[in-house]
């Protein structure tokens, strides 16, 4: 910025003018000392040239820029913090000395002084002090706001020059703005689901104190403040969604042990778990009654699933029941009454839900019809067993039995043996055995 400072001088009379051209810009100017008053106190008329051209240059180097809010809201009871920096255009100071002072028409009140606070205001007094150690900073914390304060505008001095063109009014809230709160995903049962508080306020010399309620998760925290004195505390909670309905509450404590709060509801869509059918072999028999059980399990509170059969005009009960946690299952109960003519179809259960619908089903078999089916494959098998005797019999059958037999063929009569030998009676019966085998054998 670029401040322009014309002099005029009257060598007759003594008389200085001063014109300051300042580009306006909000909460900015440039402020320098009197030379009109230097002038009048150490000039003579011979000497006006060569010290006006000092003074342009003394002009020069005690310049300072300041910037501050034109105003700021704080909030009574609670603390306030006024931002203002400084800067000098030209050889800066190593300890600048940071004075506030109330702007009135006639004076100049303390508001704050480091070496004089006893000569403060009295309702500034034992309340101000400098808030930040950085260098160029010159923000003001008021520890108490009073009602008071409001509409008291202040502005600071750096060292010997008093910027009182540059002023912030205070505006006292006698209310402290309501949290507001922001929620993203959470979309369905067990989906994730982020919660962010925010409190707003003007008081970084305390933090305001935020609790998230209607959700356990893990927590981030952040601050953010503008060069306008506005600060903006939040915390971000993480965590899964365990009801179909959550309030969510937020509560902000401010410097003061003052309170505010504010609440939002998040809707989800109600899902299932799983779903199954008992028992899960469908054997019917006509005009046999018989009981499926159709079972949901879900995790929502206050919505029961919706559980249908395919098959009308059968006796239905239904029930629920809580497990545990937040587990929960609802299960149906079908009487079915069996038709020849049900074979093959399916029995069909579907649970309708806000999260959407799921089925299970069983597929009937008479076991009559089953009867039929499978007679001839056993009968096959039967033979297949039979057929493997005979075979491992005649090769594990001794050799000399063998060529006895094989002499003897089985046409032709023999003579019955003594009954005094069994050895010559179990022989004769394997061999019938072989003979019928055989005979079966070559039937098959």
């Amino acid at each position: 910025m670029t401040t322009i400072l014309i002099i005029l001088l009257d060598l007759y009379t003594n008389k200085c003018t001063e014109l300051h051209l300042t580009p306006l810009t909000s909460g900015k100017q440039v402020i320098f000392p009197s030379l009109c008053k230097v002038l009048r106190r150490n000039m003579k008329a011979s000497l006006l040239l060569p010290l006006f051209l000092q003074g342009v240059l003394l002009f020069g180097a005690l310049g300072v820029q300041v910037r501050m809010p034109k105003t700021i809201h704080g909030l009574k009871g609670s603390c306030l913090v006024i931002p203002c920096s400084f800067k000098f255009t030209l050889n800066p100071p190593k300890n600048p000395r940071v004075v506030w002072y109330q702007l009135v028409y006639t004076g100049y009140p303390l508001v704050y002084h480091p070496s004089k606070p006893n000569e403060v205001i009295k309702k500034f007094r034992e309340k101000t002090d400098l808030y930040g150690n950085s260098s160029g900073d010159c923000s003001l914390l008021i520890r108490k706001l009073e009602q008071s304060h409001h509409g008291e505008k202040l502005y600071t001095g750096i060292n010997s020059n008093k910027c009182h063109k540059v002023t912030s009014t205070i505006l006292v809230d006698t209310r402290p703005q309501l949290p507001s709160i922001s929620i993203s995903g959470g979309e369905k049962m067990g989906d994730k689901i982020t919660v962010t508080c925010s409190a707003s306020h003007t008081c970084p010399y305390s933090k305001p104190n935020i609790t998230l309620n209607g959700i356990e998760g893990s927590d981030r925290t952040n601050e953010e403040c503008s060069e306008d004195g506005q600060c903006r505390n939040t915390l971000t909670r993480t965590g899964v969604v365990k009801t179909e309905k959550t309030t969510f509450e937020c509560s902000v404590t401010h410097h003061g042990g003052i309170n505010t709060s504010a609440a939002k509801d998040k809707s989800a869509l109600c899902v299932h778990q799983k779903i199954t059918i008992e028992p899960a072999m469908a054997a019917v028999r006509q005009r046999i009654t018989q009981n499926f059980t159709c079972t949901v399990h879900h995790s929502c509170q206050k919505e029961n699933p919706t559980i249908t059969w395919n098959y009308e005009n059968m006796q239905v009960s239904e029930g629920k029941k809580t497990l545990s946690g937040v587990d929960r299952v609802a299960y149906s109960t079908i009487t079915f009454l069996g038709a020849k003519e049900d074979h093959g179809k399916k029995l069909i259960c579907s649970a309708k839900l806000s999260g959407g619908n799921i089925t299970a089903f069983v597929v009937f078999h008479d076991p009559s019809n089953m009867t039929v089916i499978l007679t001839p494959l056993l009968v096959v098998i039967f033979a297949c067993i039979l057929v493997g005797v005979i075979i491992w019999k005649k090769r594990h059958r001794p050799k000399n039995e063998s060529a006895a037999y094989e002499n003897n063929p089985f046409s032709q009569p023999h003579m019955p043996l003594p009954k005094s030998d069994p050895k010559l009676q179990s022989r004769k019966n394997e061999a019938d055995l072989y003979v019928n085998l055989e005979d079966l054998y070559e039937n098959i």
